[in-house]
């Protein structure tokens, strides 16, 4: 997903139930679980002046696949500093961190 503000990667679910031309991401998804998870980098910094919430249900995004030339997996009983350019995502699994 993009806007002119930033990128978001992220795993998507396409179904019926949604309205056509809307899409739903939790506001909590951030950097913790993947290199490009901040919802927040799409949406202008704008906020309620009275509850501080943010104009987070106003923004135009543009979705599209992300195909890459190759991908593996990684695990590790430790975290790893991963170069810049490379694009990363943690899932849990049974004797590795997350």
């Amino acid at each position: 997903m993009s806007s002119p503000r930033g990128v978001m990667v992220a795993r998507v679910v396409v179904s019926d139930a949604q309205r056509p031309g809307s899409l739903f991401t939790p506001m909590h998804w951030n950097d913790c679980f993947a290199r490009q998870g901040k919802v927040n980098s799409l949406v202008a910094p704008v906020v309620d002046p009275h509850s501080g919430q943010p104009e987070s249900k106003q923004t135009a995004v543009r979705i599209a696949p992300w195909l890459p030339q190759w991908q593996g997996e990684l695990f590790s009983r430790v975290s790893l500093a991963l170069p810049r350019h490379m694009h990363w995502w943690r899932k849990a699994a049974p004797g590795y961190i997350i």
